[in-house]
Order: structure tokens, then sequence, then C-alpha cells
């Protein structure tokens, strides 16, 4: 993935350029071509009412514990992402305007992530065992999309290690 040119990039710059396509086009046809562009001074205004930060994995982990074991409630790790910087932004600006954060990810997909945060007793059990833990301590069924994942076929279970990478690909693609 080629996070310079991520989705979330181009819809900041559309909502800061007025919601002008043209210019956020021109900004991508800019780094294409020259890899830099350079935004406008109204829109550098714009940009200081953003807040931005991160998250270590560290307190990626600390913030769903943290929210399951006040809450009960089981979130993913690039919802913890928001949530730690939601709170950092309440910290540093002792804003407390009420926060929206929409979870767009499922912890389904991230279980021994979550599940290591919650407990970290927690064992490396299989898939299944992961996922109905992750039911049990949510109390919400995984999606159908992961339950036809744990009985569908395995189609490619080729084990490769690094230094043969180039000569598998090269096999499987029929080029040797």
């Amino acid at each position: 993935m080629d996070i310079l040119v991520s989705s979330n990039l181009e819809r900041l710059l559309y909502l800061m350029a007025d919601e002008s396509a043209e210019a956020v086009q021109t900004f991508m046809n800019q780094l294409k071509e020259i890899g830099r562009y350079e935004v406008t001074e109204a829109m550098k205004e714009k940009a200081k009412d953003f807040f931005a930060d991160y998250a270590t994995e560290e307190e990626v982990a600390a913030q769903i514990a943290a929210l399951y074991h006040a809450d009960g409630y089981v979130i993913d790790p690039h919802t913890a992402v928001a949530a730690h910087v939601a709170n950092t932004y309440v910290a540093e600006t002792d804003d407390h305007t009420p926060i929206i954060i929409a979870s767009t990810a499922s912890p389904y997909k991230f279980p021994q992530a979550v599940l290591t945060a919650i407990d970290p007793e927690f064992s490396d059990d299989s898939m299944e065992e992961m996922l109905d833990r992750l039911r049990e301590l949510s109390g919400v069924a995984f999606p159908a999309a992961i339950e036809e994942l744990l009985h569908a076929e395995v189609r490619h279970n080729t084990v490769v290690a690094s230094n043969d990478m180039q000569k598998s690909v090269e096999s499987i693609l029929g080029l040797n």
C-alpha cells in the first residue's frame, strides 16, 4: 500500500481545498510527476483546525484493554489508535467537546492482537478458538465472511524461506 497516496489524505485535501476535486487532482499529479506538491496558504490556515497524533503498539494495546475493562467493549487496533489520539487531544487542549469515533474495522480481523491486549496471559490458540473467545468477550457474533473463511478450503499452503522466495514465485508463475 502506498501511504503517500492514501484515500484519507485525498479526502483531507479535498476538504481543505473547499471540495475542489480539480485541486486534489492537481496535487496528486504533482506528487506523481515531481514527487511533491505545496498546498495554498488558505489550506495551511485550515490545517490549523486539525489535530494529529499517533499511538505506539503498546499504547494501542493499553487502549484496547482499558476500554474493555472499563466498559466491556472490544475494539480493534485501528479504533484504539483513534481513541488514544482523542484522549491525547483532550489532555493537550482541554477541549471537552464530545468526540465521535467511527470504527471502520472489526476486532475479528485482529483476534490475536486484541486478545493479547485484553489478557496478557493469552496463549496462541487456533483461529477458531480465538474468534470464539472474542465472541464470548464482546457478545457480538463474528461476521459471516469470517465464518465462511473458517470452513473454506485452504488453497495455498506453501511455506518458503525468505532466501528461496524468488525461485518459489518464479516456479508458481511457471517462469523457470
